[in-house]
């Protein structure tokens, strides 16, 4: 399971990334912007989280993708897609290390992984929940043509106070227009 760009490799997460993982999303400024990525990450948070990937790939329910320069090898972040078949539905969530940051990597792993989401996994419907305050990565999900839908307000509880969380989405019969 891989997907390919002109820059970048989309791949497996691998044990031996578990070092690399955790120095990269042990990062507050990442941490601060993201729903669910803890702080600070450790090298069992991410021996935990790899581990688990082979199970939640197995039974359909999320597809993580390390995000890599392609021919480098080097783990720039992470990508991954959370699938409700019940509803055909995917969820987006991603975070990139701070020195990657302002390169246009994340968009084009996004499109990658909206265009996976819609092809292979056969969506109908992709969302991306993005807490109010991270305005770049809004521009993310707005580059590969999700709209914004709503507001969800003081929808996530994180580090002693509610965040509003922005909502985009996008419909399988609006992904050939994007």
């Amino acid at each position: 399971m891989q997907l390919e760009s002109s820059r970048l490799l989309l791949r497996p997460f691998l044990e031996n990334d578990i070092d690399e993982l955790a120095a990269l999303a042990n990062d507050y400024r990442i941490a601060k912007t993201t729903i669910e990525l803890p702080y600070p990450y450790t090298k069992e948070d991410a021996r935990w989280w790899i581990g688990h990937h082979p199970g939640w790939i197995e039974e359909g329910s999320r597809f993580p993708f390390a995000v890599t320069k392609k021919g480098e090898g080097e783990l720039m972040g992470n990508i991954t897609v959370r699938m409700q078949p019940e509803h055909q539905r995917g969820e987006l969530g991603y975070w990139l290390g701070t020195d990657y940051w302002g390169s246009g990597y994340m968009s084009e792993a996004a499109e990658l992984v909206r265009d996976f989401s819609f092809r292979s996994l056969e969506a109908h419907r992709l969302i991306a929940p993005v807490m109010s305050k991270n305005q770049a990565s809004a521009q993310v999900v707005k580059r590969i043509g999700m709209r914004y839908e709503g507001i969800l307000r003081q929808d996530v509880w994180k580090w002693s106070r509610y965040e509003d969380v922005d909502m985009y989405g996008m419909l399988a019969a609006e992904w050939g227009q994007a």
